[in-house]
């Protein structure tokens, strides 16, 4: 397996080359970036407020796609749209070849993420 890496020694992993990878802290890494970039105190109260008012932990929303979607949902409402769109954007930085193709009228971010899983073989339980 090769892995390129960018100016900030990011990871850059090919999509034609067969490994397994630990999906679920890519995804992890991005949302944590995503929130990262809104402010230096956005990211604690994201995963506060879901264990506060939700029970869960900051692993227990990586255990499938529709649990984070949920949880970045409840706590953005209407501005969650953005925040996944950052998301995957964050994800096409370190997948650059991976290219999403939807036949839908809508972007969704739970299908961009298992397609991205599938494309890639990634063993997951994000997918």
């Amino acid at each position: 397996m090769s892995i390129l890496l960018t100016e900030l020694n990011t990871p850059i992993i090919e999509a034609n080359q067969e490994y397994s990878i630990n999906f679920k802290s890519i995804v992890s890494q991005a949302v944590d970036e995503t929130l990262s970039s809104l402010g230096r105190d956005v990211k604690p109260a994201f995963y506060f407020i879901l264990e506060k008012k939700f029970g869960l932990s900051k692993e227990d929303i990586f255990l499938n796609i529709e649990s984070l979607t949920r949880s970045i949902e409840s706590i953005f409402g209407e501005s969650s749209l953005l925040l996944e769109i950052r998301v995957m954007r964050n994800l096409h930085e370190k997948f650059k070849t991976f290219e999403y193709k939807t036949s839908k009228a809508e972007l969704s971010f739970s299908d961009y993420l298992a397609a991205l899983g599938n494309s890639f073989g990634c063993q997951s339980s994000l997918v």
